[in-house]
This record gives C-alpha cells, structure tokens and sequence, in this order.
C-alpha cells in the first residue's frame, strides 16, 4: 500500500490521540498545518492528503467537519463549547484511541515507510503541545505559507 493512502482523518484523530485535547480551533487549525508541512518536508506524499485553505483548514475544512460530527455522533471524540469560552475544546474518547490503535497498526504493516511518518507526525505534534494557536501561527514556514496565499506578512 502506498503512503498517500493514509487517510486526513486519521492525520487529523491522530493529532488528537497523541495530545488527548486540544483547545480552539485555530490551533487544532494550525497543528494539522505544521504536521502536513513537516511530512511533506521530509518528502512524505500523504502530507498532501491534507488541502489548505484560509478558514477552511482543519476542524474548519468541510470534509473533516463533517467527519468530526460523524466522529463526535461515533462516541470517536467530543466537541465541547461552552458558553462562557471562546474555544472550542476537541478531545479523544476511549472509542478513538481504539480506532487510531488499530488503523496505526494496520499502516504498520502495509505501508513500508510507516515508522518513519509516525516519527514525523509524533515530532510535529510533540513541537506544538504546549504553544497557543497564536504561537504556532507565528512559526516560520506559517507564516511563510500565508505569505505566500495572499502575498503579505499577516
């Protein structure tokens, strides 16, 4: 199997397993950015499953919108807003670390450069725990991209 079939979901799910919650969708935004420009830095194709899109990236794409109800309506993750925040806090149940177990396991044995994307995707996550969506959108190839999309530093 080839590499590009690793599914955005899982890139996505994943994102949430390893760090079991994040907080606001800017950064759940910026995370699964870093983590798409770090595979297809490292020459990964399955780092281009994921298109980007000013606000319609992320938990913001429409695709993986969708999903996260679908997800969330699985028992996969919850979205909890509440009113007296701004963020919106995306967590992993129980049921989605089972199925992120599983569909890592089952990329581990077909696809053969599996471990070292793994690597990747757990170093990109790991960089990202501890900083604000802010934080992470003031990162170099961040704002390189936006530069790039419309031209300017923003």
């Amino acid at each position: 199997m080839k590499e590009d079939k690793i599914n955005k979901n899982y890139l996505q799910i994943y994102g949430l397993y390893k760090l079991n919650k994040i907080e606001g969708s800017k950064k759940f935004e910026k995370v699964c950015f870093d983590l798409k420009d770090s595979l297809i830095k490292k020459g990964h194709s399955c780092g281009n499953n994921f298109e980007f899109k000013s606000d319609n990236f992320g938990p913001r794409d429409p695709g993986l919108s969708k999903a996260n109800i679908k997800f969330e309506m699985m028992g996969v993750l919850e979205i909890k807003k509440e009113l007296d925040k701004k963020s919106t806090c995306y967590q992993i149940k129980e049921k989605g670390k089972l199925w992120i177990n599983s569909l890592t396991k089952f990329y581990r044995r077909t696809i053969p450069k599996f471990e070292e994307i793994h690597n990747i995707i757990n170093s990109s996550l790991e960089e990202n725990e501890y900083l604000s969506g802010t934080q992470i959108t003031k990162k170099d190839n961040i704002q390189k991209a936006k530069k790039k999309l419309w031209d300017k530093k923003v």
